[in-house]
């Protein structure tokens, strides 16, 4: 597994390219970065992957040319902010953040859902997984709530960006029960099920929950359905990220997210 920063970018300016390397850092220099008309140089830090081999999509969020340009508008840090990341997956706080800890599991291709990964990407999604849980584990005493809308064509699903993203939350409140109160079946599942779903092309709402993972079959729900059923159980009025997005709490708890979990980061990462 390898954190991913661009050169210039490390996060403690006494860290030498040798000691950033020992700690499985990965440095991409400025002209092996993949570049894209508009980004700067720390913009794509995923340079594992040659261009050629990169899906995109020129109007998506979390693509290359638009990758981060959210964070940059709130004048906050962007491939710098990733926690760590490998040729897949990166993990970075959520900009419009639900609680403390909230984090994006993000892939690097330009996937609809978790479930359109092959089998291989879902894999490594596994041990991305099991990080953020022992991460949370440690720093927030809490077990991670993990949740994602899988659309398997545009708009499908309640999601908000079609681009695969897992939710990642140290769970005050829980989902599966709220799910099923809006009658919905949820069933177990696995990572390769989702898989096998979204084949089926069936739009899935996936909850991992105490360590339980669930999915349902759900066609056209609200947008941002679970977003609005985490805080609702929390007594909470303010859900859609659009709304929370470039408040001065969501910006303060990208940064108090970023800063409490990154130095725990190599602890994390070191242990496999």
């Amino acid at each position: 597994m390898l954190a991913l920063i661009s050169e210039g970018q490390r996060r403690s300016p006494g860290e030498t390219r040798q000691q950033l390397l020992d700690l499985g850092v990965l440095l991409v220099s400025a002209p092996e970065v993949d570049r894209t008309a508009g980004s700067d140089a720390c913009d794509v830090v995923f340079a594992v992957k040659q261009s050629g081999d990169l899906t995109r999509s020129e109007d998506c969020a979390f693509c290359p040319g638009l990758r981060f340009r959210l964070n940059r508008i709130e004048n906050l840090p962007g491939a710098t902010g990733v926690l760590w990341g490998d040729r897949d997956f990166f993990v970075i706080p959520d900009l419009a953040p639900l609680d403390d800890g909230h984090l994006l599991i993000v892939t690097v291709d330009h996937n609809l859902a978790m479930g359109a990964c092959p089998e291989d990407v879902l894999t490594r999604l596994e041990g991305n997984l099991q990080r953020v849980s022992r991460l949370f584990r440690l720093l927030y005493g809490r077990e991670a709530l993990f949740f994602e809308h899988g659309p398997t064509s545009p708009g499908e699903a309640g999601s908000c960006i079609d681009h695969a993203h897992m939710h990642c939350l140290p769970a005050k409140a829980g989902l599966v029960q709220a799910l099923r109160h809006q009658g919905l079946a949820v069933e177990p599942t696995s990572l390769a099920d989702l898989n096998m779903v979204h084949k089926a092309r069936k739009p899935y709402l996936f909850v991992q929950e105490a360590g339980e993972r669930t999915y349902c079959v759900a066609q056209k729900p609200p947008n941002q359905m679970m977003r609005r059923l985490y805080n609702s159980a929390l007594g909470r009025d303010t859900w859609r990220w659009q709304d929370l997005y470039m408040q001065t709490d969501s910006r303060e708890r990208f940064m108090e997210t970023l800063n409490r979990l990154l130095p725990a980061v190599d602890e994390i990462l070191a242990k496999r």
